[in-house]
């Protein structure tokens, strides 16, 4: 009995001893399992919103104590500027973010024209400038485009520049007996990134909103389903307006036009006007089918104005997309400036569908999928977004464009998550498999 007891005492004296190395080694093998910590917190739309700033490189442009209106109009100065001025009155259409000077001429011929202009708001701005030649533009010291305003006498800075309220110069140099008579600082309105209504900063982001703030972002409106039976072709010799040396014409090309004539402008460059009406508010693209290989400037509104680099063909017609953009019900004006020997035979304009739920399925289809449109987006979601491989493809397109890259960036890298197992055996191929 007596040895029993001390046998006993001894096992437990050994498991005594052993017991905190086996504690640590399970709890060393615990910690070897562990995985990052659901960050389950929702995020607000004014957390998103000053994130994407950061994250799209534009952080550096805001004042040091930032407040959400700046944030607000940098992403969005379309929107903005409907809601500017003391008290959130609305000013004239056009009217706030628009700063145009008349310069004065160099007293030497090769010395640069410098002025000093006060925008209004923080937000992103597009030079434009009035005159003839080949210039070089810089706002802040930093370049933003060699213009060659011979074919159109009016041309748009390529960059896109973030600017802060407040005063900035602007420096021009020419080339031989180039000259501007004009220059102009426009807020860029066709790039709107907001929920649906807005940016409401203490509103949870949901995925419907995380989704459209994205897509737009990246200019991939033109991915959201189409409405084929809301489609309108306008033919371009039916305009409502030219400007002088613009007329139709029934010149025959190697593609023929698509009624037998066509809008160009034969004598000098010429701005031609159609309008249209809308039923419903729609995302629209508007789509031209051009000739000519000079640039051409669009409009819509007189607010939306971009520039076409035409993929041309010698001899014939081509397709071009001009933009994609949120348009009211209603009657709008589309115009465009075309160089002479250029012109439109046709444009049309395509709706799509838009609800949240539309720009949902265009974000999983590059990878990122998500929830229901109205589920919380948590601040581990909006990580795993931004550290994507999709994100940072995204985000480098976006960049080239505000530099003044112009190619079509709409295909990207789809970041799918692959498959947890594979289809057969993970074995050495056999001959016969080859």
């Amino acid at each position: 009995m007596q040895r029993t007891s001390i046998g006993l005492w001894a096992g437990l004296c050994v498991v005594a001893t052993l017991g905190p190395a086996v504690a640590g080694a399970t709890d060393s093998l615990a910690l070897g399992r562990a995985r990052p910590v659901e960050d389950r917190r929702v995020v607000s739309e004014r957390e998103w919103a000053f994130e994407l700033v950061r994250v799209l490189g534009l952080e550096r442009t805001l004042p040091p104590e930032a407040r959400p209106a700046d944030v607000y109009a940098l992403l969005c100065a379309d929107r903005a500027e409907r809601d500017f001025g003391p008290g959130g009155r609305e000013l004239k259409e056009g009217a706030a973010f628009r700063v145009a000077v008349v310069p004065d001429r160099p007293r030497a011929a090769k010395e640069p024209v410098r002025v000093v202009v006060h925008v209004p708001a923080t937000a992103l701005y597009q030079l434009s400038v009035e005159g003839s030649g080949l210039q070089r533009w810089v706002i802040d010291g930093e370049p933003v485009g060699h213009l060659d305003l011979s074919s159109l006498g009016v041309a748009q800075a390529g960059a896109v520049v973030p600017l802060r309220e407040g005063a900035h110069e602007i420096s021009g140099h020419f080339a031989g007996s180039a000259h501007a008579d004009r220059i102009e600082l426009v807020a860029y309105r066709p790039l709107c990134i907001a929920p649906v209504d807005g940016w409401h900063g203490e509103r949870a982001l949901r995925h419907g909103a995380f989704s459209r703030t994205l897509v737009r972002t990246f200019d991939l409106d033109r991915r959201l389903p189409i409405l084929e039976d809301e489609s309108q072709q306008i033919e371009a010799e039916r305009y409502d307006a030219v400007t002088a040396g613009g007329s139709r014409t029934q010149r025959r090309l190697d593609t023929p036009a698509s009624a037998g004539s066509w809008a160009a402008a034969e004598e000098s460059p010429a701005e031609f006007t159609w309008s249209i009406e809308l039923d419903r508010p729609r995302v629209v693209t508007l789509r031209a089918r051009t000739y000519g290989v000079q640039q051409q400037i669009w409009s819509v509104d007189g607010r939306y104005r971009v520039t076409v680099a035409p993929e041309a063909l010698e001899g014939s017609f081509v397709w071009n997309h001009v933009m994609t953009l949120p348009l009211s019900a209603g009657r709008h004006v589309m115009r465009a400036l075309v160089a002479r020997g250029a012109g439109v035979d046709v444009f049309e304009l395509v709706p799509h569908r838009s609800s949240d739920a539309d720009y949902a399925a265009v974000l999983a289809g590059l990878g990122m999928r998500g929830d229901a449109p109205v589920a919380p987006i948590s601040a581990s979601r909006m990580r795993r977004t931004l550290h994507s491989a999709a994100f940072a493809q995204l985000a480098l397109g976006f960049r080239l464009r505000m530099a003044g890259d112009r190619r079509d960036q709409s295909l990207v890298l789809v970041d799918l998550e692959p498959d947890p197992y594979t289809t057969r055996p993970l074995s050495p191929l056999l001959p016969a498999e080859f």
